[in-house]
């Protein structure tokens, strides 16, 4: 059964917006700036013992209907975040509430909402007494791909990555064995799409992740909505016609980071 895969990759915390306010205390190498730069490895750790707001004001018209978040996994179970857009002046509509997001790799959609130039995006975070790391939070449209993908498909949460040598004793037997963690890749392949698409919907998405930012995919939201990976393109195809003309084929190579474990 084929499945319309979704990326989170245009991000409303970036683009469009003014000026970014966050109501609690920053730490010096952890600022807020690092929960939506695009980089998995930088971190922003939010106040503790508190409820803070991160506040994106907008200088345009924006429509969002999705969350992506990347959470490092510290071990705790007090971390909440909310998300709220301003709907009318000073009033704040909530769109999702996320609890014990402590290591979590997240895909959330819900239904689409505009938030007008001179509004707010606003993410309210509430932390216990451990100090969490917010990796990555995209906030904006998903893009569902035009054509199903299925046959062929490595699922990228699934164990991958990894090579073992195995160490064997003068006798043959068995004594150990180290295991070494290599990249997790994954192949997003799409055929036969409409010229239109393949120009508006497909050129957007693959013109940002060939330029270095990452992206948040879900390869097959219907069955099995919690496998979402972070995402790095490493190798974009040019798209090419094919037959029956006029359709056209796409794809791309990413390198994708799993959920702490």
């Amino acid at each position: 059964m084929a499945n319309q895969s979704r990326v989170l990759y245009e991000t409303n915390l970036v683009e469009g917006v003014s000026s970014v306010a966050y109501s609690g205390t920053e730490i010096s190498g952890f600022e807020k700036e690092n929960a939506y730069d695009y980089l998995d490895f930088s971190t922003f750790k939010p106040q503790v013992s508190a409820t803070t707001n991160l506040d994106f004001t907008l200088n345009a018209d924006k429509q969002i209907s999705s969350i992506g978040m990347f959470i490092k996994k510290v071990g705790g179970s007090g971390l909440n975040i909310i998300l709220k857009y301003e709907s009318s002046p000073s009033t704040y509509t909530t769109l999702g509430t996320y609890n014990d997001v402590d290591g979590d790799l997240t895909f959330n959609t819900f239904g689409q909402v505009t938030v007008s130039s001179g509004r707010k995006i606003r993410l309210e975070i509430t932390s216990d007494a451990t100090q969490y790391e917010i990796r990555q939070i995209i906030v904006g449209p998903y893009l569902e791909f035009q054509r199903g993908q299925y046959v062929g498909v490595n699922p990228p949460t699934m164990i991958q990555g990894r090579v073992l040598n195995n160490s064997i004793s003068v006798n043959g037997a068995l004594i150990g064995s180290t295991v070494k963690r290599e990249k997790v890749t994954t192949r997003i392949e799409q055929e036969f799409l409409t010229e239109s698409w393949a120009r508006s919907s497909w050129e957007a998405f693959s013109s940002r992740a060939s330029s270095g930012k990452g992206f948040f995919y879900q390869w097959n939201p219907s069955q099995y909505p919690s496998e979402v990976v972070y995402c790095m393109a490493q190798k974009v195809d040019a798209p090419e016609n094919i037959s029956p003309t006029p359709l056209m084929r796409a794809g791309l190579t990413a390198i994708c980071r799993q959920p702490d474990e």
